[in-house]
């Protein structure tokens, strides 16, 4: 048959009935289309129908990895025709709403998956490639759906409608369900993609700092720590603290290892990281913070390490800024790391408190001479005063037997711990002792320095044994234990006048004889009459001691010091031994008077009487002392002893200014307190007990319960004062009047006992709370203030949703019950179950006199405040109290003692162990479980282990969980181990890190000649020495390393992923076998004479041990057979290196003289020469020296080299040269000793003998100071007081050589000055004293003329070129000598009435001042006058007198007897001035004469005036007119001015007082100034033709023509001015003046509202002395055509008072504004006087129509609305405006429509709060304005939250404080400091340092501000202040300032370069002026002084001088009384 073809298979049409098995042929006709009937036989046909295929590669979808936004990715998958026929494709997204839809362009966009050709045909066997673009838009995950869409595909494959469904992807399972089943399933295609940003993780801080401390801020680390020195990550300051760190130590000791914080990348792209440390400042030099690296890219889902490195260069603090940026980061939560780093420098420190130790030569203290086999303590203390722990050692350098130190050598301190140190000396023998501690600490250089203790051992047969001394007052007499009191200083202490010590001592007797002691029977003045010795003399037998007791009761003030010899004797007993002293006593019956010895020295004889028995002549008993024992007097056995006794004595007295006390009123149960202060001016001590006292004897003293003070009893030091509190405490209502007194029992008698009355009141409450203080209040934090009348409940919850309950009582102390209530207020919160507090006690009933228990429970579901505002009241009574519950949630402080264990690389097979203890710091207990699964691994070993995985820690306890390593592979290992805790919100992350890793050892031998040698373990290798000389010295160097160590890469810095591991460690030892003997000791000294260095130790793998094999024999020795082998213990089974050594030695022979020398005692020359030659003689050299000449012999065979090591030395010097000693001779080595201490050296000289063979000579030798010194420390000061010339003084001085040598030298008077001054002494000659040896020295003063006062030294100078200053020489010599400098005066003619006046000077020539005083003749007193008449006259010094005469007219009459007077006067007189003291010189006389005569004629003058009436004019003239001022010295003068016309009246006017210049004149003004009216030309005509009124002429003031006055004005005013000169003239002028009419108007300026009643006031004066009354006239004269819109009213008549002013006031009102004129004339009816006052008028719109009120808080907005009616036809536009810029319009501007009314709203939002008016002004150019007061009140806001500073005294920390701007425009805020509400800290103690704190403008956001508070503490403890930022712009703002003092701590190091000197510049931290003392422990190092005294918080400069020749390091200290701890600032010199 036919081929089979193949069709394609179209959509078959569903017919019903049609049969599906068979073939139907039907033919039709083709025209009609009929169906034909064909008879046809069946036909066979053969059909083959197929669908249409094709495959997808790949075959399931495409899967793009992750895709940076920004970037895109192209992927492509074929579509091949895999069937027979062709057919058309297309691709569709299923879940559009196209359905399957072909795309209308050749493209398809399926979420971020864009296809290209989206349709096409496919040929048979062909394909087509199909792209498919990602582009990454956004951080997202994309799995998307494709449906492919191919003709011909087999039925229900595609549908060609969209499946009804909500769902899209069940559409999608509706499309491809149709499938077949071998359809393999290629019309679905995934398309997988991932869009991400670039980012690491930012908020999970517990994984950042998985190695450090997690906590809310660093005090809950510290805490939870127990320790300061960690590191920690603070989260609610964003910043990691370093802590302290050590400066300058090394890093495994100093903590200085990298911080390493994890960056881990979350994302699934890699992301490259930049990090950068910023400075605050914007400036990197000196930051001390170092990066590892500063980029780092991390591949996705992994973490690296970034490692910052705090390495402090001072000792102060430091900040900077941590920032790792992601680039190209487009998520602002993960693109950013940045935290603040933290961290300050710090040095471990250890404070040696004691006794001053530190002067010019560094450490030292002396203890002072010592009875051999006494002792004595000094007491230190070693003191941590820093912050981190620290360790301190203590070396003796040179042990000595005569002391001894008690104290561990290594003292590990914690801070604040202290550990005593005892020093004790207990000389053995004679002599003097030192002993060199070397003290120092643990990791400071600076701390290391060298205390010398030294003191004297002697040995005396009788002695005074002050040791033991006991005083039976009670007074400051405890010396301290540093102060060893010399062996005969006896001091009686500090008594009151009128009190007595005694004290106890011991004489003791050493000798093997009994002495006898006798003290004088007169003891020295001035103490010696108050002293009482019992008893005076006595026996004390050998070996024995006896006590001695002197009583001391002073009568007057004193503070001497006296010497008191007691005589003492050897005796021998005639019989047998007795003891016996003069306080024996016996009673003796006998009426025979008592024997010279009957009573002590200095008592009186005290009878039996005394004691209760009778006395009296005959037979009465009286005590007596025992007859002393018969005895002799050893021959030259009598010598004095000398006690120094020293007394101080004063009155006690006090000063007090409070004498009584009255506090306020208070309320039960509350507490006053009231402070005071007392003064002890004396140089005593002053003890106070106080007392409370009724007021009355009678009066019950319950109500002084009620008082408490503090302190009670004490004592006030000497010029000291003290602060007493009283406390006021009622707990009843009663009497309280009292009196506080305190006894003084040995206050004198005048002063009377300290007393001061007390009284107070007490009010009872109706209740009583009994609540806890709290700070609540000040440290609140809200929009508002609290309202003072709540009190606070305060709450603290661990935890959230936990019950806390709080208790406390209500008393009622009322006589009546009452029943209470508790009610919630209505104040903003939210009530129901949402409320956290719950009253438990809502109602009750408080019985009378009892307490009643309140319970409120607190149970927070959130972690926020909370507060509750309660009421507590009274039923049935009118009292409450508002309380406020405030309630906090605090996360438990609870965590681990350590954040990370790393067991570092660990053996495999090993097992570590470390321990961790959870830590719980609160006072409830904790519950914690360990999550296993944060460490284990399904299906694997773990490698740690925890136990127990679960516990409780108690209160304050901790719990140990350990944590177990035991590695299985050779890799690190990280885990977090995650530890729940119950209540907490976070758990506690445990990291623990490890690395498990094996051994691998070599070891290579060193050999310069050829190749390094390989040596292998378990085979022996041969070192061979070969043959030396003994001490020469030969070694081997070995290198031990890892196998795979590179040496050359081992120098080169490690990277940072090789520094993640920690270096492999393992120990190795080193042993030394003999053949025979077994294992060796390596000795040095001693055979083997071999060192293995190290001997043992630990190896790294990153650099190689080097181990050196010494062989140095001191002795000839043989090393064959000797094995070194080395063993590795942590690497068994492995064979050891065995190392076989050879070789031998022999030593040279060379001899000397001598192997130890002693040069003795040698003085030491002060300022000694640092010439290093030999001195030739000591009068040459001026140097003392000690020569030694060594001998040096050779007898070997061969030549020997000779050098010694010996270094020359300022005291020792070695002169030889490197020589050659011949065999058989010897060579001559001197040394010099020249000492330049005052101390013993020992020196070991080692001389080196051909090179290697050492031999030593010890020599020693001491300093020997000299001490030419007088005998009693009083003879220092010679003065000879003050003297007259001729009159010789003389004075006598002993001097005494107290050196060990003898001392020659010579008195010098330097620059021949006392000679000068008449001062000689004897002898002049050259002087030698032997040791102790006395001289006498005699001093003459014999001044001839007058010297001022002069202190000049005497020296005494040595041979050797050193002076001794021995005593200064004072003395003056006076006298006086007065005269005057004129001695007769010549007045001539003067004026009657007048005064003439001469000057005349007093000259004192003299030293000494006298007085004066003249006497005037009775006939001359009348006439002459001196002034001053007596004084006093300085020496040097002139007194001005002034002579004065002034004549007087004898009478008018001719009689004789007045011409007699007349005279009289013209006679010259004579004045005496008399001297005192009258001794000194005769009295002066001066002659005076003068002559009085009257005014020439023509000498009066006429001045003529003219000015309006109450006007001012003026005339000068020139005065004198003829001539000038003839004297030379200035005239006062006094014009004398009177008006005559009219009288009664003062119209003229001049100058009280003028001067008239020597040899000129001056101008007077005369000024006229009328108060009336001259007679006028118009007044004349009305009197002349009687007038009318009308005819009169118009006045120029437009008033009315007045009328005819009633009395006549005078014509002219008159008067007269005279004048008189000292020379005796005078001078009269008559004045006459003329007032005409006023001719000024007075005017006034006045602004009046309009619509606005005004009144007018307008000042009238009355300048008569008489009443007035004016007829008024009121005018408006401008504008004229006012009309009614201004109207004036006012009376018409006004009287006024005589010489008064008054007010007089008209009405004014006005209806426009503008300007308005009227005028006011005041006219006196009576005298026609007048005068005229204008008012111009201003008239201004209105201040307000209304008044608006504003309230509410601060930056809150407040609403009012204003409405504006507009009576206008016409619409009105308004302006709006405000005064202040708070305030606001919505809107800001408005019409009002006409005849209607419109509204705006003014809205109000305070930036700042206060209160205040404003002013708001509505403004229309048809209404005008509308102006509005506005009162507003803006509450203040609540504290802003600051940072808690901590900064050490004396120095100061530095804190960022931040705070949000909400202002709309810029702002500049001005910063102060307050004193915080209840606290009384220092405001100063806070500096905002902060220049300009500007704010830009604000927008929807508020904008943050920072500002820098620097914190400089001036006291130790707890400091509060307030900060306020105020600003016009801004408003204000307050935060709560807390800062916490620590102790000082130390600075530096101050580097010092050569000669420059160093500068510390010391600032005082108190607030007062401090004394500070200053040490230095390295004598290299000098200050210029050793006190420094400086103002209050100012600064100083401490100048440091280094002088050194190698680089030292020492310690300067600063102590101040006011702190135990020091400042201490370490020092650095290089030369």
């Amino acid at each position: 048959g036919p081929p089979t073809k193949e069709m394609q298979c179209p959509e078959p049409p569903r017919r019903a009935g049609a049969r599906a098995d068979e073939l139907e042929l039907l033919v039709y006709e083709a025209k009609t289309g009929e169906p034909v009937q064909l008879e046809l036989p069946p036909i066979s046909m053969v059909f083959k129908a197929l669908h249409n295929s094709f495959s997808v590669t790949p075959p399931r979808g495409l899967n793009f990895a992750p895709v940076k936004i920004g970037d895109s990715g192209a992927h492509e998958f074929e579509l091949y025709n895999d069937g027979m026929f062709k057919f058309d494709w297309f691709l569709f997204d299923p879940r559009s709403e196209d359905g399957s839809r072909k795309p209308a362009k050749g493209e398809l966009d399926i979420g971020p998956f864009k296809i290209q050709p989206a349709a096409g045909s496919l040929n048979p066997k062909e394909s087509m490639k199909v792209q498919v673009k990602f582009t990454a838009t956004e951080d997202q995950h994309y799995d998307c759906k494709m449906g492919i869409s191919v003709e011909g595909m087999p039925d229900g494959v595609h549908v060609q409608k969209r499946v009804a469904s909500n769902d899209a992807n069940e559409t999608a399972q509706n499309f491809f369900a149709a499938g077949s089943a071998k359809d393999p399933g290629f019309r679905e295609y995934m398309l997988t993609a991932h869009s991400c940003t670039p980012g690491i993780e930012t908020e999970n801080v517990a994984a950042i700092f998985e190695e450090q401390f997690v906590a809310p801020n660093l005090e809950d680390a510290i805490a939870t720590a127990g320790r300061i020195d960690i590191r920690a990550f603070c989260e609610d300051d964003n910043m990691f603290s370093f802590g302290p760190v050590i400066v300058n130590a090394p890093s495994e000791t100093n903590g200085t290892d990298a911080a390493k914080f994890r960056i881990t990348n979350p994302k699934a792209i890699p992301c490259e990281v930049k990090f950068d440390i910023k400075a605050r400042d914007n400036n990197k030099d000196g930051l001390p913070f170092d990066l590892s690296t500063k980029e780092m890219t991390i591949p996705p889902h992994e973490y690296r390490y970034v490692k910052v490195r705090f390495k402090p260069p001072g000792l102060k603090s430091y900040s900077a800024t941590f920032e790792a940026t992601v680039l190209e980061g487009k998520d602002s939560k993960t693109n950013t790391l940045q935290f603040e780093l933290r961290g300050s420098g710090t040095a471990p420190s250890v404070t040696l408190e004691g006794p001053p130790l530190f002067g010019d030569s560094g450490g030292e203290f002396n203890f002072g001479k010592m009875q051999v086999g006494k002792s004595h303590v000094v007491d230190f203390v070693l003191r941590n005063d820093g912050i981190i722990p620290a360790t301190a050692r203590y070396e003796v350098q040179e042990a000595s037997q005569h002391f001894s130190v008690v104290c561990p050598k290594n003292i590990p301190l914690e801070p604040k711990a202290q550990q005593p140190l005892q020093v004790r000396f207990h000389p053995k023998g004679i002599g003097n002792f030192s002993l060199p501690v070397r003290v120092c600490t643990l990791h400071n250089p600076y701390e290391d320095t060298t205390i010398t203790f030294s003191g004297i051992g002697y040995k005396n047969d009788v002695s005074w044994d002050l040791q033991k001394m006991s005083r039976e007052d009670d007074e400051e007499h405890v010396q301290s234990s540093s102060q060893l009191s010399p062996s005969d200083d006896l001091d009686l202490g500090r008594i009151a006048i009128g009190g007595e010590s005694t004290v106890t001592f011991h004489i003791s007797n050493t000798s093997n004889k009994p002495i006898r002691f006798e003290f004088p029977e007169t003891l020295p003045d001035p103490i010696g009459k108050c002293l009482r010795i019992t008893p005076s003399v006595g026996h004390v037998q050998p070996g024995a001691s006896k006590a001695i007791q002197v009583s001391f009761r002073p009568t007057e003030k004193l503070d001497e010091t006296v010497s008191i010899e007691a005589t003492i004797t050897t005796i021998q007993y005639e019989g047998e031994a007795e003891d016996w002293d003069d306080s024996m006593r016996k009673a003796d019956f006998s009426s025979e008077s008592p024997s010279p010895r009957a009573a002590p020295r200095g008592s009186i004889a005290k009878s039996l009487s005394e004691d209760g028995s009778t006395t009296g002549a005959g037979g009465a008993p009286v005590e007596e002392v025992q007859e002393e024992p018969a005895h002799q007097i050893v021959h030259d056995s009598e010598k004095k002893m000398p006690l120094q006794v020293t007394a101080r004595a004063d009155e006690q007295t006090y000063e007090c200014d409070t004498t009584s006390i009255l506090f306020a009123s208070t309320v039960l149960f509350q507490t006053r307190a009231h402070r005071f202060t007392v003064q002890n001016p004396s140089t005593i001590p002053l003890p106070f007990n106080w007392r409370f006292l009724p007021k009355a004897p009678a009066t019950s003293s319950s109500g002084l319960k009620a008082y408490a003070l503090a302190p009670q009893s004490g004592r006030i030091a000497p010029g000291g004062e003290q602060e007493f509190t009283v406390r006021f405490s009622p707990l009843e209502v009663e009497s309280f009047a009292g009196i506080l007194r305190c006894d003084l029992p040995k206050v004198s008698s005048e002063r009377g006992p300290l007393t001061i009355t007390l009284d107070a009141t007490a009010l009872r409450p109706w209740c009583h709370f009994e609540l806890p203080e709290t700070d609540y209040r000040s440290n609140r934090q809200a929009d508002t203030v609290l309202d003072p009348k709540y009190r606070v409940v305060e709450f603290e919850s661990l935890g959230t949703r936990v019950k806390n309950t709080k208790r406390f009582y209500v008393l009622n102390p009322t006589s009546e019950s009452y029943e209470f209530i508790w009610k919630p207020e209505e104040v903003e919160q939210k009530a129901g179950p949402d409320d956290c507090f719950r009253c438990v006690t809502k109602r009750g009933t408080i019985l009378s006199g009892k307490k009643y228990e309140m319970v409120f429970e607190y149970m927070p579901t959130s972690v926020s405040m909370h507060e509750s505002f309660w009421t507590f009241s009274l039923l049935g009574k009118n009292a409450s109290q508002s309380f406020l519950l405030a309630g906090s949630v605090k996360e438990p402080r609870i965590g681990t003692d350590k954040p990370n264990v790393n067991f570092s690389r660990l053996l495999l097979g090993a097992n570590a162990r470390e321990k961790v203890h959870i830590v719980n710091k609160e006072h409830i207990p904790f519950s914690f479980s360990i999550v296993t699964s944060s460490y284990e691994v399904e299906g694997q070993i773990p490698v740690i282990t925890v136990s127990p995985t679960s516990g409780v820690v108690g209160p304050g306890a901790s719990f140990p969980v350990e944590v177990a390593f035991h590695p299985t592979e050779e890799k690190s290992y990280n885990f977090n181990v995650i530890c729940n805790i119950k209540r907490r919100e976070k758990p506690v992350l445990i990291n623990v890190k490890g690395e498990g890793y094996k051994i691998h050892t070599k070891l290579v031998l060193e050999d310069k000649t050829r190749d390094d040698r390989l040596l292998h373990p378990g085979v022996v290798e041969l070192l061979d020495f070969g043959d030396m000389q003994v001490q020469e010295r030969r070694s081997f160097t070995l290198r031990l390393s890892s196998p795979g160590y590179n040496r050359d890469q081992g120098k080169a810095e490690p990277s940072d992923d090789a520094n993640e591991a920690p270096a492999q460690r393992y120990d190795y030892l080193w042993e030394i076998r003999h053949p025979t003997r077994g294992l060796l000791a390596p000795r040095q000294d001693a055979p083997p004479y071999l060192t293995v260095t190290p001997m043992h130790g630990v190896a790294t793998q990153q650099e190689e041990t080097v181990v050196t094999v010494s062989y140095s024999p001191h002795d000839p020795h043989d090393l064959d057979g000797i094995i070194v082998r080395m063993k590795i213990p942590s690497s068994p089974g492995e064979p050891f290196y065995n190392l076989k050594l050879s070789g031998r030695a022999r030593r040279p022979m060379l001899d000397f003289s001598v192997a130890s020398h002693d040069f003795g005692p040698c003085f030491v020359k002060r300022g000694g020469s640092s010439a290093m030659s030999e001195p030739t003689s000591p009068s040459a050299s001026k140097t003392p020296f000690e020569r030694l000449d060594l001998v040096v012999s050779n007898r070997d065979t061969m030549d020997c080299w000779l050098s010694t090591t010996f270094q020359r030395t300022p005291y020792l010097d070695v002169q030889l040269q490197t020589a050659m000693v011949e065999s058989g001779k010897s060579v001559v080595v001197p040394i010099i000793f020249t000492p330049r201490e005052y101390e013993e050296y020992r020196e070991r000289i080692e001389f080196v003998i051909n090179d290697s063979t050492r031999t030593y000579v010890s020599v020693r030798g001491r300093g020997c100071e000299l001490q030419l010194e007088l005998v009693s420390m009083a003879m220092q000061n010679v003065d000879f007081g003050v003297t007259v010339g001729n009159r010789p003084v003389t004075r006598g001085v002993r001097v005494v050589n107290r050196s060990q040598k003898v001392v020659e030298f010579n008195l010098v008077d330097p620059d021949s000055q006392l000679a000068e001054r008449g001062v000689s002494w004897t002898p002049m000659q050259s002087i030698s004293l032997r040791p102790k040896e006395q001289l006498p020295i005699e001093l003459r003063f014999n001044p001839s003329f007058s010297q001022a006062a002069f202190k000049l030294p005497l020296i005494a100078q040595m041979f050797f070129g050193q002076d001794v200053h021995l005593l200064s020489v004072k003395g003056t010599c006076h006298t006086a000598e007065v005269k005057l400098s004129e001695h007769s005066l010549l007045f001539g003619d003067v004026v009657f009435q007048s005064t003439g006046v001469r000057h005349v000077k007093l000259h004192n020539f003299g030293d000494l001042g006298v007085k004066f005083r003249f006497e005037v003749p009775q006939k001359a007193a009348a006439l002459f006058s001196i002034e001053p008449s007596e004084g006093f006259a300085a020496p040097h010094d002139d007194v001005e007198l002034l002579v004065k005469f002034h004549p007087v007219k004898g009478g008018s009459g001719p009689d004789a007897a007045a011409l007699g007077r007349e005279a009289e006067q013209g006679k010259p007189k004579r004045i005496r001035c008399h001297v005192e003291p009258n001794y000194q010189q005769d009295p002066v006389e001066l002659i005076v004469q003068g002559r009085g005569i009257e005014q020439p004629e023509g000498a009066v003058r006429t001045l003529e005036f003219s000015a309006g009436v109450r006007e001012k004019t003026t005339q000068e003239i020139v005065f004198p007119p003829d001539g000038k001022n003839t004297s030379s010295q200035p005239w006062k003068l006094n014009p004398v001015m009177k008006t005559e016309v009219p009288s009664g009246v003062d119209y003229w006017f001049c100058p009280g007082e003028i001067t008239v210049p020597p040899g000129g004149q001056v101008s007077l003004e005369i000024a006229y100034r009328p108060l009336t009216m001259t007679l006028q030309d118009e007044d004349r005509a009305h009197l002349e033709a009687d007038a009318p009124e009308g005819g009169s002429a118009a006045l120029p003031t437009a008033r009315k023509p007045p009328k005819r006055p009633r009395e006549l004005r005078p014509e002219r005013h008159s008067g007269k001015i005279f004048v008189a000169t000292p020379d005796g003239n005078a001078y009269v002028w008559n004045l006459v003046g003329k007032s005409s009419a006023p001719s000024k108007v007075q005017r006034v300026e006045a602004t009046v509202q309009c619509k606005t009643p005004h009144i007018q006031a307008v000042q009238v004066s009355n300048w008569l002395r008489e009443s007035q009354r004016f007829a008024v006239e009121l005018t408006l004269i401008e504008p004229l055509d006012a009309g009614d819109e201004i109207r004036l009213h006012g009376v018409e008549t006004f009287d006024l008072p005589p010489g008064q002013t008054k007010e007089y006031k008209f009405n004014v009102f006005a209806y426009r504004e503008g300007r308005g004129i009227a005028r006011v004339v005041f006219t006196n009816p009576k005298t026609e006087e007048f005068f005229t006052v204008e008012v111009v008028f201003k008239f201004v719109p209105p201040d307000k129509v209304g008044q608006i009120k504003l309230s509410t808080a601060c930056r809150q907005q407040a609403v009012h609305p204003i409405s504006i009616m507009n009576p206008l036809p016409t619409a009105v536009a308004f302006k709006c405006e405000a005064s202040i810029p708070e305030i606001r319009f919505s809107p800001a501007d408005f019409v009002v429509p006409p005849n209607a009314e419109g509204s705006v709203d003014a809205l109000f939002r305070p930036i700042h709060a206060g209160s205040g008016t404003a002013t708001l002004k509505l403004s229309s150019k048809e209404l005008g304005d509308y102006p509005y007061t506005v009162s507003y009140d803006a509450k203040p806001a609540g504290l802003e939250k600051a940072p808690v500073f901590k900064a050490p005294l004396g120095q100061e920390t530095v804190q960022t404080f931040k705070f949000m701007h909400y202002a709309k425009k810029p702002a500049v805020y001005a910063a102060r400091i307050e004193a915080a509400p209840g606290h009384k800290s220092p405001a100063g103690d806070f500096v905002v340092e902060t220049k300009e704190i500007k704010a830009p403008a604000a927008g929807d956001d508020p904008v943050e501000v920072s500002v820098d508070i620097r914190f400089q503490p001036s006291q130790l403890g707890e400091i509060r202040t307030l900060l306020v930022l105020s600003s016009p712009d801004g408003g204000d703002y307050k935060a709560l300032l807390v800062g916490y003092t620590q102790p000082p701590q130390p600075q530096g190091p101050v580097v010092m370069q050569g000669a420059k000197p160093g500068e510390v510049e010391f600032t005082n931290p108190f607030q007062d002026a401090v004394e500070f003392t200053i040490q230095v422990d390295n004598p290299c190092f000098t200050v210029g002084s050793r006190t420094i005294r400086i103002d209050g918080k100012k600064a100083s400069k401490i100048v440091i001088s280094f002088k050194s020749d190698k680089k030292q390091r020492g310690c300067l200290i600063i102590n101040a009384p006011q702190v135990s701890t020091p400042w201490k600032y370490f020092l650095e010199g290089s030369p």
